[in-house]
This record gives C-alpha cells, sequence and structure tokens, in this order.
C-alpha cells in the first residue's frame, strides 16, 4: 500500500504477523511505530517489504521495546528496505530479519540510512551485501549487523558510498557463503568509514577492504581489526 505523510501506529487488534508492502511516495514524511508487531512481505508477489521512493522521509520505530519486525521480502534490491536516491530512511529500535535480495539482503541503500538502533540479521543475499548494501551515506551510531550472510562481499554490510560510525554500534559474525568465512564490513575500492562522533568501548567493526586501509591511530579511541584479502592485520 502507499503510505502518504503522517504518523503510523501498528493498531491493537491487528495480527501480530501482517503481511503487506509499503511504499513511502515522493516528498512525503511518515513515521510508522510497529509497536511490536511484525510486518512480513506478500507470497504472491516478488519485492522489498518497504519501499522509501525519492524524497521521502521514511522513521521506522517500535513503542515496545526489543520487538517489532521487517521479514520475508524477496527483491533485486533490498528485500527489508530499498532506499532509494535522495530518500531518507531512520530505523530505531526494531528488527530487520530474514530478507533476501540479489544485492542488500536487509536493506539496500542509495540515499540516505541513519541507523541508531536495533538488529539487521539473517538476512542473505545473492552477490553482496547481506545485511546492509550501501551505495548512498550510512551512519550507523547504535545498533547491531549480525549473522547475515552474502554470497561474494560484504556479509554484514558492503559500503560502497560514504559511511560514518559513532556509539556503540556492531558489525560482527557475517559470513561470505562462498567459502564460509568471516566478512562483516567490506570496503569496495576508495570507499572509506569514518569516526563521526564518540565511538564507544563496546563498538565493534571488523573491516574487510579490497585495498590497504589508511587510518590514523589519533583517530581510533579502541582497537580495529583490519584485514586485506586474506591477511589479518590487528592494529
Amino acid at each position: 500500500r502507499k503510505v502518504v505523510s503522517g504518523h503510523v501506529r501498528i493498531a491493537e487488534g491487528r495480527k501480530k504477523r501482517t503481511r503487506s508492502r509499503l511504499a513511502v511516495q515522493p516528498g512525503k514524511t511518515v513515521t510508522v511505530d510497529l509497536g511490536g508487531y511484525s510486518l512480513i512481505g506478500r507470497e504472491d508477489s516478488k519485492g522489498s517489504v518497504i519501499t522509501v521512493h525519492g524524497n521521502g522521509n521514511f522513521t521506522l520505530k517500535s513503542s515496545v521495546s526489543g520487538s517489532g519486525s521487517i521479514s520475508g521480502g524477496n527483491a533485486d534490491k533490498g528485500g527489508g528496505v530499498h532506499v532509494e536516491a535522495e530518500g531518507i530512511f531512520t530505523m530505531e529500535g526494531v528488527q530487520i530479519e530474514q530478507n533476501s535480495a540479489i544485492n542488500g539482503g536487509g536493506v539496500y541503500n542509495e540515499g540516505s540510512f541513519v541507523f541508531r538502533g536495533g538488529e539487521i540479521y539473517k538476512n542473505t543475499a545473492g552477490e553482496n551485501g547481506g545485511g546492509v548494501y550501501n551505495a548512498g551515506s550510512f551512519t550507523m551510531s547504535g545498533g547491531s549487523i549480525s549473522n547475515n550472510t552474502a554470497k561474494n562481499n560484504g556479509g554484514g554490510v558492503y559500503q560502497g558510498g560514504s559511511m560514518a560510525v559513532s556509539g556503540s554500534g556492531t558489525v560482527r559474525e557475517n559470513t561470505r557463503e562462498t567459502d564460509n568465512t568471516a566478512n562483516n564490513l567490506f570496503l569496495a575500492g576508495g570507499r572509506t568509514v569514518s569516526i563521526g562522533g564518540t565511538l564507544n568501548i563496546d563498538a565493534i567493526f571488523n573491516i574487510l577492504s579490497e585495498e590497504k586501509p589508511h587510518y590514523s591511530d589519533d583517530l581510533l579511541p579502541v582497537p580495529v581489526k583490519v584485514a586485506t584479502g586474506a591477511d589479518d592485520v590487528d592494529e
């Protein structure tokens, strides 16, 4: 269904697991409060569970702590959520789980993705980005990306745009299907990850890069594990 604008809360009395699709229209601002309920992709057709069209501004949250999920999507781009160019998606305290896509099993971002809390886990990609495929701007200040799988690279995150991290976010325990090895945050050639604020001591980002990474010790408050190719380097 098309969501025009405003604040939407999944009301009591609805099925706990509802099959539907949502599309945030261009230029509209929408907040969806799952309220502990689950939104599942429709079985009768292929596509993302949620699509944020260009210039749309979408916030997904749940007023019930630790619950509310998006699952069952199957698409070319973003099984759970597809953020089109110039779209904005903010995620707060929900789960995006068990979705699949060619790229971006959980989220495919071509616009702006702000990840403040929640979980992206157990999603799969036939090519890259099991949890997140980022081709736009990705800001992560909380939440976790774990137990996702991609056939090629970026079991957790395929970073092909710009990315800034802060707070206590974690990207860990994600895998590459082809050789069943750890493949968490993958940097495409020439791409970087910047520290956009205070990084908590419990933040974990295991990085794999096509090229030898360049970074400054002055900017790293905690040890970071960096891998290039098959060789792990602890700094």
